[in-house]
This record gives structure tokens, C-alpha cells and sequence, in this order.
């Protein structure tokens, strides 16, 4: 329908630049968010979902100052996806992995860089459209970003205080409900998240 000149009116207005870069980076953190742990899916996938995050963001970086920012970290979330799946192969991830701090501080990293691409991806769509229209947006992607930051909450939590110990089998439930529940909460959270993203990209 788009190739026809001139388009119909109906599918003109329906249409904005924006739609395939935010659809890639939705993509993009589905990918990267929900990992399957068999056929080597945990590597790949999130490997191809870091190329659609940097897809997308390439897209828009001229758009605005906020929208560099973000091209410029989903590159080095592409190139620490890519530099890890290579150190899969060695036993020196392993190793890395073995070493609690080297190992906390590249969480931490990847989680800085995340929580400061969201923020960087709200203020640049808020500026934008300010420009455009003269008026504030909805601020779901604010909403987004606090659920994102409880999530991450979530996690520092169940890291702190696990709700398993271990036993001769490997390790033993000591709490169901917190064992099942905060992962629960924590994949709603996600989800949540993307749902926000995916409104502020409709308005």
C-alpha cells in the first residue's frame, strides 16, 4: 500500500518513521530479557537482540542528542554480547565467572548501562515530542523505567537473601514462596516494561 503514488490517506497517517526503530528495540529487549537455556538460544539470542537494539538506535541517532546516547551504548552492549559468547567458548569465562568481584562489577555494568538507556530513550522521545507538538507525552516510559529499577531490586534481593540452601543434592528450597514468586514478579515487571515502551511508541 505504501508503494502506490500517491499512498492512500489511511495508511499515510497510520505510518510514522518511528515505528520500525521502536519495534526493533522492543524486539531487541525480548530477546535479550528472556533467555532459553537450550541449543545454545541463551548465546544467539541475546546476540540478536543486541543487533536489534543497535539497529534501532542507529536509526534515530540523528533524531536527537539522547537518541546518540543511546546508539552509542547499545553499540557497547552489542560489543560486550559479542566479546562474551567468544569468551563461551574458552574456560576463561569460567574463570571470570569464578571471581566474585570481577563478576559483580560486569553485572553492574551491564545494569548501569541498561537502566541509562532507558533514561536516555524517555528523555530523548519527551524532547521530541515536545519539539513537535508543544506538548508533553504520557510519561509510560517513566513508568517503565521505575519497573525496571524494582526489577533490578528483585534481583539484588534474591542474590542477598536466596531462598535455597545447600544440601547433598545440590541445593534445597527454604522458601516457595519467595523461590517461585520473585521470579514471577520480576518476568511481570519485564513485561510491564515493554508494554510501556510499546504505548509511548503508539501515542
Amino acid at each position: 500500500e505504501m508503494s502506490q503514488l500517491p499512498p492512500p490517506a489511511p495508511e499515510v497517517h497510520d505510518y510514522t518513521p518511528w515505528q520500525a526503530s521502536i519495534r526493533k528495540i522492543i524486539w531487541g529487549m525480548v530477546l535479550i530479557t528472556f533467555r532459553l537455556e537450550f541449543f545454545y538460544l541463551q548465546y544467539l539470542l541475546p546476540l540478536l537482540g543486541a543487533t536489534l537494539l543497535y539497529l534501532g538506535y542507529r536509526s534515530l541517532r540523528k533524531s536527537d542528542p539522547w537518541f546518540t546516547l543511546c546508539w552509542g551504548l547499545s553499540a557497547f552492549l552489542l560489543v560486550f554480547h559479542i566479546a562474551s559468547d567468544i569468551l563461551a567458548a574458552t574456560p576463561l569465562l569460567v574463570a571470570l565467572e569464578e571471581n566474585v568481584w570481577i563478576n559483580g562489577f560486569l553485572i553492574a555494568l551491564t545494569a548501569a548501562a541498561n537502566v541509562v538507556l532507558l533514561f536516555a530513550l524517555r528523555a530523548g522521545i519527551r524532547r521530541r515530542f515536545v519539539s513537535i507538538t508543544g506538548e508533553k507525552p504520557k510519561d509510560l516510559l517513566g513508568r517503565g523505567l521505575i519497573a525496571y529499577l524494582l526489577c533490578l531490586a528483585l534481583a539484588l534481593w534474591s542474590t542477598l537473601e536466596p531462598a535455597t540452601e545447600p544440601s547433598f543434592f545440590g541445593y534445597s528450597v527454604t522458601n516457595h514462596w519467595l523461590y517461585y514468586g520473585r521470579p514471577l514478579v520480576g518476568i511481570a515487571l519485564q513485561i510491564y516494561l515493554l508494554i510501556c515502551i510499546f504505548r509511548q511508541s503508539e501515542s
